[in-house]
């Protein structure tokens, strides 16, 4: 399955800033960005950490969901050695549960680590996202 990103590079970050491959990306796990909101203190940046396949995805998001940005990590990361390139005012519950997700990923079978690709290809994102 695909997930999308603005440019995808070899490396073990990639990023999504545009809304609409944010919302389909959380559209392939059936979250919305709304209810995230519902569940966030009205003074914290919104933000959600899980997983796929064998990215850690880091979703914040402003609360007027105006702009937004997804990091996909590879579990491989040495997390808190580059927390500094990619995520802004982290809290201490962000960081563990970053942690946990690494812990997590680090247990799944070679499967279930290949189950998402990532994408920069705008036509792809064009085709699959009108059945969304």
């Amino acid at each position: 399955m695909y997930l999308f990103v603005d440019h995808f590079q070899e490396s073990e970050i990639s990023f999504v800033s545009d809304l609409r491959k944010i919302r389909y990306n959380l559209s392939v796990f059936g979250i919305l960005m709304e209810e995230i909101l519902i569940n966030v203190p009205e003074k914290v940046l919104p933000s959600s950490v899980f997983h796929a396949g064998r990215y850690i995805v880091v979703l914040q998001f402003e609360r007027d969901i105006t702009s937004a940005r997804m990091h996909f990590v590879d579990y491989h990361l040495d997390i808190l050695m580059s927390m500094h390139q990619f995520v802004r005012n982290m809290s201490p519950k962000m960081f563990k549960g970053i942690a946990k997700m690494q812990d997590l990923i680090s247990q799944k079978s070679d499967v279930e680590l290949a189950e998402f690709e990532l994408s920069d290809d705008h036509q792809l994102f064009d085709a699959l996202s009108h059945w969304r």
